[in-house]
C-alpha cells in the first residue's frame, strides 16, 4: 500500500509498471500471514465464518473503491494525481490499525503439540487430504483464467462496453452478500461439499458463456459467478486451516497462494490462444471441463 501514492508522481509507463509490480508483490507477502492470523484468532468452529466475513469485506471494498474514485474525480475536477494522494489516506490508516491494534493470537499448545517442521515435510506426511485439495486447486486454477475474458465475451455477445461496470457491480454484490453466510454454513457442513458445489457452479457459468448467443443471458450468469466465489474463496482457506497445524499454516497458505499465482499465467495464455485460434466460446468450454475435473477430484477422493 505504501507504494501506491507514488503513482501520483509517475511520469512514464515503466514507473507505473514497477510501482504496480511492487504493489502486487506486497500482496503476495501479506496474504499468507494475514490468513494465518485469521485462522488462529478464533475457535475452529467459526473459521468458515471468519474467512467468509473477510471475503465479504474485501468484496465490499472492491465496490466502494470505484465509486469513491468516481466521486473524487468529480471533486478534484478530473485530476487523477490528487485521487492517488487521497487513496493513500485509508491505506495509511490500515497500516496503523495493523501496527497498533492487531495482536497475534497463536494457540499456546501449537508449538508444544506441533513442533515446527518444513512445509515440504507437511505435504509429504500423512496429510493426504491436503495433497488432494492442493491438487484440485492446481487443476481448477488452470481453468480459472482472467475475469477479463468474461468481459470480452459479454461484449462479444452484444453487451455494450459502458454497461460492463454494471456487470461487475452485480457480481460483487452477490459475492459480498453470500460470502459470510457461505462461510458460516461451512462451519456446520463438510467444507468439501461447498467447494465442490462452487466448482460445479463455475463450470455451469462458463458452459453458459460458451453456449449462449444472447446478451440477456450474461445478466443471469454474472450473479451466479458471484455465487461461485462466495462458496469457495473463504471456505478453501478455512479448510486448509483445519488440515494444517498452527505452526505450519502460514507456510501452507504461502504454497496455496503460489500455486494459484503461478497457474494464473498459463490459464490466461491458454484461454487467449483458444479464443484467437478456435473461437470465443472455446476457452469457456475448456474452463468448464477443467473445473468439472477438479470438482470430481474433491468429490471422489
Amino acid at each position: 500500500m505504501g507504494v501506491k501514492p507514488l503513482l501520483a508522481l509517475a511520469q512514464s509507463w515503466p514507473q507505473v509498471f514497477w510501482i504496480r509490480f511492487c504493489d502486487r508483490a506486497a500482496k503476495g507477502v501479506r496474504a499468507a500471514p494475514r490468513d494465518a492470523l485469521i485462522a488462529d484468532s478464533g475457535p475452529a468452529g467459526q473459521r468458515g465464518a471468519a474467512f467468509g466475513f473477510r471475503q465479504a469485506m474485501d468484496s465490499a471494498g472492491a465496490m466502494a473503491g470505484p465509486l469513491t474514485t468516481f466521486l473524487l474525480l468529480s471533486w478534484f475536477h478530473g485530476d487523477v494525481r490528487k485521487v492517488f494522494w487521497a487513496a493513500s489516506v485509508p491505506g495509511l490508516f490500515s497500516i496503523l490499525l495493523v501496527w497498533l491494534v492487531v495482536r497475534e493470537i497463536r494457540p499456546a499448545s501449537s508449538v508444544a503439540d506441533h513442533p515446527k517442521v518444513s512445509v515440504t515435510a507437511v505435504l509429504r506426511g500423512q496429510n493426504r487430504a491436503l495433497r488432494v485439495l492442493l491438487g484440485a486447486v492446481v487443476v481448477f486454477s488452470l481453468a480459472n483464467s482472467s475475469d477479463l475474458f468474461l468481459v470480452l465475451r459479454a461484449q462479444n455477445l452484444g453487451v455494450q462496453a459502458e454497461l460492463t461496470p454494471v456487470l461487475g457491480l452485480l457480481f460483487n454484490s452477490v459475492y459480498t452478500l453470500l460470502s459470510w453466510p457461505a462461510g458460516r454454513l461451512s462451519d456446520r457442513v463438510p467444507r468439501r461439499y461447498l467447494i465442490v458445489t462452487g466448482y460445479l457452479v463455475y463450470a455451469g457459468v462458463y458452459l453458459g458463456f460458451a453456449r449462449t448467443a444472447s446478451a440477456w443471458a450474461v445478466w443471469a450468469l454474472m450473479p451466479l459467478y458471484g455465487v461461485y466465489y462466495a462458496l469457495t474463496e473463504g471456505v478453501l482457506k478455512a479448510w486448509i486451516s483445519d488440515l494444517v497445524p498452527s505452526a505450519q499454516r502460514a507456510s501452507v497458505f504461502g504454497v496455496f497462494n503460489w500455486v494459484v499465482g503461478v497457474t494464473a499465467f498459463p490459464a490466461s495464455l491458454l484461454a487467449g490462444w483458444l479464443w484467437q485460434h478456435q473461437s470465443p466460446a472455446a476457452p469457456f468450454y475448456a474452463s468448464a471441463f477443467l473445473s468439472l475435473t477438479a470438482a470430481f477430484l474433491l468429490a471422489l477422493a
